[in-house]
């Protein structure tokens, strides 16, 4: 199973628990706001709304993880899986349980050598950013630019949501934008 397919059985499932965030209610209601009853849609078409519902899931209830740490999360079960989805083919199959995956991501964030034998200069890039690297791509003609500033008004809207008591501390919520 790839990563896409990994993170959309964890968004239908959310969508089937109509959203459920205990520190973010307001997603429930922006969400719901553009469907109606027959699933059809009051302003995004379902590619955008789909995209929305992706980048919610990651931001508010995944908390932006790394991209390492997403893989993780999407496959924290299948540990054969995110070997495969990593790329990490080294390591034989029959003793992938006994396999510490930490000190294999470890060694392929600092040991260049070990990198180019093993041709893991994608993972080694990924492993070394200091911020969480995703690409959600729609095809042209979608409306990429409604999209975009649907998500930037979204942002802003549960960011003004809170109290200034009431804001996570541990989450950094968006205050302002360039455009």
């Amino acid at each position: 199973m790839t990563l896409f397919e990994k993170l959309q059985e964890k968004i239908i499932a959310w969508r089937l628990q109509n959203y459920y965030s205990l520190e973010f209610p307001q997603i429930k209601e922006i969400l719901n706001f553009n469907k109606h009853q027959d699933n059809q849609f009051n302003f995004l078409r379902k590619p955008q709304f789909e995209a929305i519902e992706t980048y919610l899931y990651l931001r508010f209830i995944l908390k932006t993880p790394q991209t390492i740490e997403l893989y993780k999360i999407l496959f924290e079960n299948d540990k054969m899986a995110l070997f495969k989805t990593l790329g990490i083919s080294h390591v034989n199959e029959d003793v992938i349980d006994d396999v510490d995956l930490d000190k294999i991501l470890q060694k392929i964030k600092t040991d260049l050598e070990f990198v180019k034998k093993h041709k893991y200069q994608t993972l080694h890039e990924a492993l070394n950013l200091d911020y969480a690297s995703y690409i959600l791509a729609l095809a042209m003609g979608t409306g990429k630019t409604i999209l975009i500033g649907s998500i930037i008004a979204i942002e802003f809207a549960i960011a003004i949501d809170f109290d200034e008591q009431e804001k996570p501390t541990d989450f950094k919520l968006m205050q302002n934008a360039l455009i």
